[in-house]
């Protein structure tokens, strides 16, 4: 089982880069470690569902008060002071509304892999935390051959890192959690998520914004051709 967004597709730029990007421009300082501490703020943030569905509402209407707050939050995140943050957040917000245009990007070693999965017999699926069906997305980007099921969250109103979005997959899939993987880039939602219902997890950082990670961690998704499956066999 796969999470969708930033796992099988990334935006092209990443968001969460682009916003440091202009934080930059506007004479924020930059470092690694800053920078990845901002990055788990955010995966946090998008990792609690007692929030997730009006913060996810919120922010696909673009409504301006919620981006602000988001915008000073992440702000500081990344290492700015509450005052600096504040003033910050309504020009990086305008840039990023002004100038984010990402584009959907599935890298090759995607497509090798799912293939490869595919003549080992394995069955695929995708949980998501999409608040809306993805089908066309997923027709358009060629991956919808490789997956029996999507799971949407909005639509059963189940959301990672909730147990109850894992075990209505295993349920629709007939498995049982210890014949499965999850693979997932959000160590907060994915990792822990899955591990509450038995799932062996697998994590995309080539980051290493999650150096702590209590599972297995892969770079790319091509690498998990390399892990050995004896345990889900």
């Amino acid at each position: 089982m796969f999470d969708l967004d930033g796992t099988l597709r990334y935006n092209k730029p990443s968001s969460l880069h682009f916003f440091l990007d202009c934080a930059v421009r506007l004479g924020v300082e930059d470092n690694p470690e800053n920078r990845r501490r901002a990055i788990r703020w955010a995966h946090r943030y998008w990792a609690q569902p007692e929030n997730l569905v009006n913060n996810l509402r919120l922010y696909f209407e673009r409504d301006e008060r919620f981006l602000i707050d988001y915008s000073s939050q992440y702000l500081e995140a990344f290492g700015c002071d509450k005052k600096q943050a504040a003033l910050l957040s309504v020009e990086v917000n305008r840039m990023m509304i002004d100038e984010f245009n990402p584009i959907d990007s599935v890298p090759v070693d995607v497509f090798e892999t799912l293939e490869y999965l595919r003549s080992q017999e394995f069955r695929l699926a995708i949980v998501t935390n999409r608040h809306e069906p993805c089908s066309k997305q997923l027709d358009s980007l060629g991956l919808s051959p490789y997956f029996e099921m999507t799971v949407i969250a909005g639509v059963i109103n189940r959301w990672k890192p909730e147990a109850g979005i894992f075990t209505y997959a295993l349920d629709k899939m007939g498995i049982n959690s210890s014949e499965a993987l999850y693979v997932g880039d959000n160590y907060y939602s994915d990792v822990v998520g899955a591990q509450q219902v038995g799932l062996s997890p697998v994590l995309i950082d080539p980051e290493g914004i999650f150096p702590e990670a209590d599972c297995q961690v892969i770079s790319r998704l091509g690498d998990l051709i390399t892990l050995d499956y004896k345990m889900i066999k």
